[in-house]
């Protein structure tokens, strides 16, 4: 490789650069937030056990949105309001113990004497709230029960959350999160390249079987094509120098 492919080489990656900080910087500003992406590391939000687009699953990236109106499920189901394949927003939150968590705004509650407040529905005072119809596939009746939720996060007032996953199986968190614990919404979809920085950090090994297989296969072409793209770009880079070299003799 000549000196001068190196050169043609690092200014395309100066240039490359460049244009990821800028995107970088606009998406902060977009979102009110820096970083303003999450890489999901659970499966608690995926749909099946393949990866698909417009839902989150695990190994992905979603931007952070910050300071932005909550809408939740009981909100958005009664005026159509869909994201990421279900009714309402999904938090992304602070928890004490288990960190990180990005699961659906189900309800929002506010404790009233021996009960709850629940604006969204137009219920006052109540211990438990059952809701038909609930999962992506709409095909289950859950029961909230309030009065039974842990203070981890404050118990008088905030988001009743939940996987969309774990609807159909684990069930809605047993929490009650305080707008001061929300970092925001989460917006829009990065297929499968989160799964670059968690084997990175050591939370998955590569091909780990508790992604879904599909986003290692489209991780894997993508970094192929990443790959073979740069390799292209050098040799013809330096076939070129060769032959403006043989001209000029």
């Amino acid at each position: 490789m000549t000196l001068e492919t190196l050169k043609q080489v690092a200014r395309k990656t100066i240039v490359v650069c460049l244009i990821i900080m800028t995107l970088l910087l606009a998406l902060s500003i977009y979102t009110g937030t820096s970083p303003p992406f999450v890489v999901v590391d659970g499966r608690s939000m995926q749909h099946t056990d393949q990866s698909a687009i417009g839902v989150i699953d695990a190994g992905d990236i979603v931007l952070l949105q910050a300071n932005a109106r909550i809408t939740t499920y009981v909100e958005g189901r009664s005026i159509g309001y869909l994201t990421y394949g279900d009714y309402g927003d999904v938090l992304v939150f602070k928890h004490p113990v288990f960190g990180l968590v990005i699961h659906r705004a189900i309800m929002y509650v506010r404790l009233n004497g021996t009960g709850y407040d629940v604006p969204g529905l137009k219920v006052f005072n109540v211990t438990e709230v059952r809701i038909d119809g609930m999962g992506w596939k709409r095909d289950l009746s859950i029961t909230f029960q309030l009065d039974k939720l842990g203070n981890e996060l404050g118990n008088e007032e905030g988001y009743i959350t939940m996987g969309d996953r774990n609807a159909y199986g684990g069930g809605y968190d047993l929490w009650i999160v305080k707008s001061e614990y929300v970092l925001g919404r989460a917006r829009g979809e990065i297929p499968y390249m989160g799964l670059v920085p968690l084997v990175a950090r050591g939370q998955l090994v590569w091909g780990d079987g508790s992604v879904p297989s599909n986003s290692w296969l489209g991780l894997n072409v993508t970094l192929s094509i990443v790959v073979t793209s740069i390799l292209v770009t050098i040799l013809f880079g330096s076939l070129k120098n060769r032959r403006e070299r043989w001209l000029g003799k």
